[in-house]
């Protein structure tokens, strides 16, 4: 029995990674991607579909959310949705805790819903032990249904993110258990003495790294069988994102994806390519106005350094802050009649905002302006 192709990307959506975290906090955007995928899954034909995602961000120092949803439709008329939710909470800015939580709901036949679906939820706990390190232990919980019967699936899994300038890794070990052999059966993994009980663990290791315009992001994942289930799996997966512009992006996906049964989704190698168009005047663009601050960067050696000088002399206090420092206010220093601030960063896109004697957050001139959580925040490209 071959199993409906489900767009991956639905289920990666919801990941909130620790050392990204400052970034999702502040963000207020609208995202739509829309593009073309092969899919290829075992035992099956290959498969040319079209996709589109819709994924909107809101987010302020203490709470940030996320809500996606995409459609998938293949030539051979088998299309998949998903609606899916997700948010990441912390008691104060400087909280060194953080709770995670998400849920989601897939249709596999939208020519027939709900005869195949899958309802799954989850939640997370991190502790930031530094603003470049955290560990976290989550649980999930799924169920699917299909004309075959219903099956129910469970997650557990610890794992650490380290953040290192403009690159982040994530380790993760998750044990998985599924009573769903329809989906596990047809990826290949298969149980000892022939039982419908099936116990994974999976270990995940993952790489983002931003230079500039560029985005790229790396994924192994290597699955073993536990107790009476024989497994020995391994999975890649890359994807690259190009801001072609500040609203337009370029985004290039390869690789598979292992069988996730919490999820319901199936073993697939996926190769898509897609448009993006971010939508940032959601009540949070600011028309451009005049400006105190100005920035520059410089390079000494291999390093860069952002300089804001801030041209307000009477000042008694000039603070910078961004996500590079976690929003956490840097003092600027009085230099030639007027405040400046030096931040060596490597090459991204960061945002950054400054206040006055404690006053709102307010974005230097000649950058692309926000409305954000208490103020307003300029967009920067470090080259």
């Amino acid at each position: 029995m071959r199993l409906p192709a489900l767009y991956f990307g639905v289920a990666t959506a919801l990941t909130i990674v620790a050392p990204r975290y400052a970034e999702a906090q502040t963000r207020n955007d609208l995202r739509i991607e829309a593009g073309v995928a092969q899919i290829v899954q075992p035992s099956s034909d290959d498969r040319v579909a079209a996709t589109l995602g819709i994924i909107r961000h809101r987010g302020d120092p203490t709470l940030a959310w996320i809500a996606s949803g995409n459609a998938t439709w293949a030539r051979d008329s088998v299309a998949a949705a998903q609606l899916a939710i997700g948010a990441a909470w912390r008691p104060s800015p400087a909280s060194k805790w953080q709770l995670e939580a998400a849920g989601a709901g897939v249709l596999f036949a939208l020519t027939d819903p709900f005869r195949d679906a899958s309802a799954s939820a989850g939640a997370r706990a991190r502790w930031l032990r530094w603003s470049s390190l955290s560990a976290s232990a989550g649980a999930a919980a799924g169920r699917t249904v299909r004309s075959a019967g219903t099956a129910a699936s469970r997650q557990m899994d610890l794992g650490i993110s380290v953040a290192a300038g403009s690159a982040a890794i994530d380790l993760a070990v998750r044990d998985v258990g599924s009573t769903d052999g329809l989906l596990l059966e047809a990826s290949q993994v298969t149980t000892r003495d022939g039982s419908r009980e099936f116990d994974l663990r999976d270990f995940v290791a993952s790489v983002a790294f931003e230079r500039g315009p560029i985005e790229l992001s790396l994924v192994e994942t290597i699955r073993r069988g536990r107790a009476s289930t024989i497994a020995e799996q391994a999975a890649f997966m890359a994807a690259a994102t190009w801001h072609v512009t500040a609203r337009y992006a370029l985004v290039v996906t390869s690789g598979r994806q292992l069988a996730d049964p919490v999820r319901g989704a199936p073993d697939a190698t996926v190769t898509q390519i897609a448009v993006r168009r971010s939508v940032t005047s959601l009540d949070n663009e600011v028309a451009p106005r005049a400006s105190e601050a100005s920035v520059s960067v410089t390079r000494v050696g291999e390093q860069r350094i952002v300089v804001l000088r801030v041209a307000v002399p009477a000042a008694t206090r000039v603070e910078v802050a961004g996500n590079f420092s976690g929003w956490e206010p840097v003092e600027g220093e009085r230099r030639d009649g007027a405040w400046e601030a030096r931040i060596p960063l490597g090459p991204g896109r960061y945002r950054i905002a400054y206040r006055l004697d404690g006053g709102p957050w307010l974005a230097p001139a000649g950058l692309a302006r926000l409305r954000e959580f208490s103020g307003e925040v300029g967009l920067l490209v470090v080259p």
